[in-house]
């Protein structure tokens, strides 16, 4: 078979931009699509973590990002009716940069496709909105794969029977016979669903300019936590609902208040005061579902509410004028079984939605591209792509997704859910938490993961 490009990654968020920033060094072509026609995004998360700036110093490209604008975030506290409840101090991190950088997302994909465009072996190709997969299987037929399979979860949850050859290579077992199910006969008509023993061979999208076919031996889904790769990929999404959903707005800042991030816990409410520089970009955590109960009892009194926990802001107020100036973030978690199948990859969002707690998303998710970087790079160049390959990514990062996932869930319990309740304290951290070794495990975490990842030479 004949290939466009090496790799084909869809989705153009940090994940995406860094894996096709890696692959493009290591001179492997590599086509990245992106759905939108620019960066430009409302409360995307803005954060940079000290893990994401390491790989950024090895790339020789850490003092270029900092010339960005930017805030440095050391510590991470709540201000409550008890005192403040501190949950991280940064700052003692064993790292060159022992901080969160808080910058627009925008302007960091920016750069990094500013970076790709110096890439001969990279296409980035914006406003591609990809609206199936190309397959073919072990029997001869082929097709597009442009609707979600009946029984979603049939690709994640088959127990590893494709063969482990050159993804999508033919079983040789004289028993293997092609399947005469109605279903398959429908795919093979070139439409349908992605047959369970199909092997994707590359994407199909759209731009301005007309439909197109992309091929490719292995295609990344990086297109974040409403993947439409997978759910044409049959992909089971294994969701839990945090007890929480987020409000999204912006107020004016001063220059002169203080660059740091802030929280408060009281009334009810949580809420999270984040610097963008002209303006704070506010995160009102509401109880899961509370939004049509904000709306109905009116502007006014989501107003008031802001005023009793940040009396600071009252002046600026008046400046939320209509809900149309909000964002309901409807917070969700989850994670698929299986990150894979033959010829297909899910990583980041794709693959593991991470709940809003400790902004540690976009960290773990560019922790998977430095990963499927060191695994996948010399197989694509070799032209020797296993499913063992892919199946090693996902060995690779499940367990520090799933720990992460794990300490979300507890703070949502011991902090999120208590402080949404006007009636109940806010626990505090035990006191063993005060000894070093365990009290900066959680900054360690959020900032750097669970364990270092680090881009092999």
């Amino acid at each position: 078979m004949t290939y466009d490009t090496h790799c084909c990654i869809v989705g153009g968020g940090p994940a995406g931009m860094i894996l096709a920033l890696l692959l493009g060094r290591a001179g492997i072509p590599t086509t990245l699509l992106e759905e939108h026609q620019d960066f430009e995004r409302d409360f995307r998360g803005d954060t940079v973590h000290p893990s994401t700036m390491e790989l950024m110093d090895t790339l020789g490209l850490a003092e270029r990002v900092l010339e960005l604008p930017h805030a440095k975030v050391r510590h991470l506290n709540f201000d409550g009716p008890n005192g403040t409840l501190e949950l991280a101090d940064l700052s003692r991190l064993p790292t060159k940069f022992p901080y969160i950088t808080m910058m627009p997302q925008a302007r960091f994909l920016d750069f990094l496709a500013g970076e790709l465009a110096k890439l001969p072996s990279v296409r980035l190709v914006m406003g591609a909105s990809v609206h199936g997969l190309l397959w073919d299987d072990p029997w001869g037929r082929s097709g597009l794969a442009d609707r979600t399979p009946d029984r979603a979860g049939a690709a994640s949850d088959r127990d590893g029977s494709a063969p482990d050859g050159a993804t999508g290579a033919a079983p040789t077992s004289e028993k293997a016979a092609a399947p005469t199910s109605e279903k398959a006969a429908a795919a093979a008509e070139g439409h349908g669903a992605l047959p369970d023993d199909a092997t994707v061979r590359g994407v199909h999208y759209r731009t301005r300019d007309g439909e197109h076919d992309l091929r490719a031996p292995l295609t990344i889904a990086a297109d974040g936590r409403f993947s439409r790769i997978r759910r044409l990929g049959g992909f089971e999404l294994l969701s839990s609902a945090p007890p929480m959903d987020v409000i999204w707005f912006r107020l004016p800042r001063d220059a002169d208040e203080p660059e740091e991030a802030r929280g408060t816990i009281g009334h009810g409410h949580m809420m999270v005061q984040l610097n963008r520089g002209d303006a704070w970009q506010i995160a009102f955590i509401i109880p899961k579902g509370g939004f049509k109960d904000v709306r109905a009892a009116g502007l006014p009194e989501f107003r008031a509410s802001i005023a009793e926990m940040a009396p600071d802001l009252v002046d600026r107020l008046d400046t939320l004028k209509d809900w149309r100036q909000v964002t309901l973030l409807s917070v969700e978690a989850g994670r698929v079984r299986r990150w894979y199948r033959p010829g297909l990859l899910l990583i980041g969002d794709a693959a593991h939605i991470m709940s809003p707690v400790g902004g540690v998303g976009i960290n773990y998710a560019i922790q998977d591209s430095v990963v499927a970087a060191n695994v996948l790079t010399m197989p694509l160049q070799q032209g020797q792509l296993r499913l063992s390959h892919l199946a090693a990514v996902q060995r690779q990062r499940e367990l520090p997704v799933r720990i992460i996932q794990g300490f979300q869930r507890l703070a949502q319990e011991r902090i999120v859910r208590q402080a949404l309740r006007s009636d109940a304290p806010v626990m505090s951290p035990p006191p063993v938490m005060r000894v070093p070794i365990l009290r900066d495990l959680i900054p360690r975490m959020i900032a750097l993961g669970v364990w270092p990842v680090h881009l092999k030479a």
